[in-house]
């Protein structure tokens, strides 16, 4: 990493068969949800502000923390299913937009913060400087990252590690999300990325489709996605994305 890094801590109501028929074809359109998890977020958000002035008892600010982990993990949930439906029916493009690289690592890390104090994880987020710029559709980028942040909570004990660093290689993003989990078999970390996919030694919950949704979201950067050992143990996923970096 270079030296400019710092420390950052449709359902349709149509169907296919006949009118009235609650049968619904596997590849329709999920429609656009109306904010609901969103929602959730932000109410669970004005609510926790209103601890800066000492109005709230610990065990109101414990429910109001599981109100946000479970609103986050439903959105990235919602999401997931969205991008499923345009995955299967082929109308899934990328919309570049220019961002700050730094931001979006802000960003991540204050959307994962609720996710990782539910297993008591502690996340440390390294970063380019904010003169560093990508051209990329950054909510698919955001997707995936988060999907891997998540998939990292799921697999890893409490109260243990787990990190993001993004840096630049002359005009390539890289990315790694490093856990301190079980280690994923070498015979297995191609079949991870299959879409159901889940480790066959590990009872935990998911529908099979995050990193699968990872995957996508990078190839359709022309980017690769692969699974290495962490150091000292646990998995880590690394991202390449080439030709996405500019400085201004």
């Amino acid at each position: 990493m270079s030296n400019s890094q710092q420390r950052i801590n449709d359902h349709s109501p149509e169907s296919s068969n006949a009118p009235g028929s609650k049968e619904s074809h596997p590849n329709q359109v999920i429609a656009e949800p109306n904010g609901l998890p969103e929602d959730a977020t932000s109410t669970a958000n004005d609510l926790m502000s209103m601890n800066d002035r000492g109005n709230l008892h610990p065990d109101q600010i414990e429910r109001i923390q599981v109100v946000q982990q479970n609103a986050d993990r439903l959105t990235l949930l919602v999401n997931d299913f969205l991008n499923i439906s345009k995955m299967e029916a082929g109308t899934l493009k990328t919309k570049p937009t220019k961002f700050q690289i730094s931001e979006l690592a802000y960003d991540l890390e204050t959307s994962f913060e609720p996710i990782a104090s539910g297993g008591n994880h502690k996340l440390a987020v390294t970063a380019p400087d904010e003169h560093q710029f990508a051209m990329a559709d950054r909510e698919l980028l955001r997707q995936a990252i988060m999907n891997l942040l998540s998939n990292a909570s799921k697999y890893s004990p409490p109260s243990t590690n787990i990190s993001l660093d993004i840096w630049v290689d002359e005009n390539d993003l890289r990315i790694t999300v490093t856990d301190e989990g079980p280690g994923i078999p070498q015979d297995e970390r191609d079949n991870v990325f299959e879409p159901y996919s889940q480790l066959n030694n590990l009872d935990v919950p998911g529908n099979g489709m995050g990193l699968a949704i990872v995957r996508q979201n990078i190839e359709l950067h022309h980017g690769k996605v692969w699974v290495e050992d962490g150091v000292g143990g646990g998995t880590s996923f690394a991202i390449w994305l080439p030709g996405l970096v500019s400085n201004s």
